[in-house]
């Protein structure tokens, strides 16, 4: 294989691997994106259920205490805790910086592939002179 032939594949796979790469930490930040949403919402129900059982808790403290449950009446009941939320982690990089990547990784795959098509003409080029050089002997 040649090294310019070499040169494009490496090129390639690079900008295939930058694709993927893009493609796989999108898939990854939606799926923190979907669980973040789903902690969210049981922490939401959590604390609705709390909320309103407040009143209820107190009453059933107060009797597992041995005291009157009407000691409950006018107070704000038992306390109600706050939910702790769930934290996902982002992969690193932005979606612009893989974009940006994967449109260099393109653009130097071009630049290669020209600059290949030249050498080759110019070698083309100077093997033809050699050629009319030796021919004019």
């Amino acid at each position: 294989m040649s090294a310019t032939a070499l040169t494009l594949a490496t090129l390639g796979t690079q900008a295939l691997g930058t694709l993927f790469n893009t493609g796989m930490r999108h898939i990854e930040r939606a799926t923190d994106r979907r669980f973040q949403a789903q902690e969210a919402e049981k922490a939401r129900d959590w604390s609705k259920m709390m909320s309103d059982t407040a009143h209820q808790r107190e009453v059933e403290d107060l009797k597992a205490a041995g005291l009157n449950p009407v000691l409950a009446a006018g107070g704000s009941g038992a306390s109600t805790p706050t939910a702790s939320s769930a934290h996902g982690t982002m992969s690193g990089g932005g979606n612009n910086s893989n974009i940006s990547n994967a449109i260099n990784a393109a653009a130097n795959l071009t630049k290669a592939y020209s600059e290949s098509s030249r050498r080759d003409e110019i070698n083309a080029y100077n093997t033809a002179m050699s050629l009319m050089k030796y021919m004019s002997k």
